[in-house]
């Protein structure tokens, strides 16, 4: 995550006063409101035994949660993907809208400032015409990329996990996303009252890196970018480390089994190598001298993968498509995914020596390409319509 050549002074996307998104429509704007809008705050248990969590009620049903209370003020998520919050003297409001959803938030011991996380944060100080300040997030991002690590346009989208009030207007922000194993965290000291940032430091967690299967990536496997171990807490580089197995099911097919519990299923094997999807998503492969990749996390699943008949290449097809040398730091490859023009494919068959038949569409529209890998090269197959 290439953060250190960020200036110190961080810029703000939104210095003014944000447009307020779903605000409460029960009063005008420039009323006081010293209620929620009939919102009910219910301690519920939470998923950690013996642990509560405060859930926000809308008409007896859940839809939401509060991240932070302080002696005056509550913060809360609410649909997903809202920040609201509400105090002596401050009005209800919802404050900003967070793709990927608000992740915590934190106050000042002198209930002065606010920080809320997520992708990226928002920073405000607690009270009526108070400025929005936005920080190190994107518009949009597509979300099959959020698993890898932070490069290009998302090295500046940090996908924060915890946040602290520090002395002072000071936050600790911290994230363990995208750096590559459960035991590092990365954190950095924001300053509300010069909206500067400080470079980040890391904190290693040696009881949980000694539990680790692999701490460290094994020499043989160092230079292969798509390691599915950089992105695994045990760092397992292989499925019978990580406990992974795999079992023919009723319908003829194979399951993916991850200690004992199904995650995903076969798309195709060859004599050496196995494709296959887990958690509706994420595309793995692994063979003989190959450890497990991940080959994407393919947004809406990936459809079928098919293998050269010399298994040299594999092709995998779904919301677009993808293409991998198997061999250790093979070429990869991915094509018409683009999110404004995307090439939905269905089908792949592997044809003779590195060519793939990809097919794609529905009824008349359905159309079939050939993929030529070795040219990285893809052609609509002529068709009778077409000579028509």
């Amino acid at each position: 995550m290439p953060m250190k050549d960020l200036p110190n002074r961080l810029p703000s996307s939104g210095r003014n006063r944000v447009h307020a998104i779903g605000e409460p429509t029960i009063a005008p704007r420039d009323a006081v409101q010293t209620d929620t809008g009939g919102r009910v705050f219910e301690r519920q248990p939470g998923l950690i035994p013996g642990s509560t969590i405060e859930v926000l009620l809308v008409d007896g049903q859940p839809q939401g949660h509060v991240m932070r209370r302080s002696p005056h003020f509550v913060v809360w998520s609410e649909i997903a993907d809202r920040v609201h919050v509400q105090g002596d003297g401050l009005p209800w409001e919802c404050i900003a809208r967070m793709w990927e959803g608000p992740r915590g938030a934190a106050i000042s011991d002198d209930e002065q400032w606010c920080v809320v996380i997520g992708l990226g944060f928002v920073a405000f100080p607690l009270r009526p015409g108070r400025e929005v300040r936005s920080h190190w997030r994107r518009p949009y991002h597509e979300r099959w990329q959020l698993h890898l690590p932070m490069t290009g346009d998302l090295a500046d989208a940090v996908m924060f996990t915890r946040v602290r009030a520090l002395s002072g207007h000071q936050f600790g922000l911290s994230t363990q996303w995208g750096l590559g194993n459960a035991w590092t965290t990365r954190e950095w000291v924001y300053d509300a009252d010069t909206d500067t940032i400080g470079e980040p430091r890391d904190i290693i967690d040696e009881a949980k890196r000694r539990q680790a299967l692999r701490p460290a990536i094994s020499p043989a496997y160092a230079q292969e970018r798509q390691l599915a171990a950089t992105l695994r807490g045990d760092g397992a580089e292989s499925t019978a480390e990580a406990g992974t197995t795999f079992e023919v099911n009723p319908a003829g097919g194979e399951t993916v089994l991850a200690k004992g519990k199904p995650v995903g299923s076969v798309l195709c094997r060859s004599s050496r190598f196995v494709v296959w999807e887990e958690l509706g998503s994420m595309v793995c492969v692994e063979g003989d001298e190959l450890p497990w990749l991940l080959l994407d996390d393919m947004y809406g699943g990936a459809r079928a993968a098919a293998i050269s008949n010399d298994e040299e290449w594999c092709v995998d097809v779904g919301c677009g498509f993808r293409v991998r040398s198997l061999r250790l730091a093979g070429a990869f490859r991915t094509h018409g995914a683009d999110p404004g023009n995307i090439l939905w494919l269905d089908q792949v068959e592997a044809l003779t020596g590195h060519t793939f038949l990809l097919r794609g569409g529905a009824g008349s529209a359905v159309r079939d390409y050939v993929y030529d890998a070795d040219r990285d090269e893809l052609r609509p197959e002529r068709t009778a319509d077409d000579s028509m």
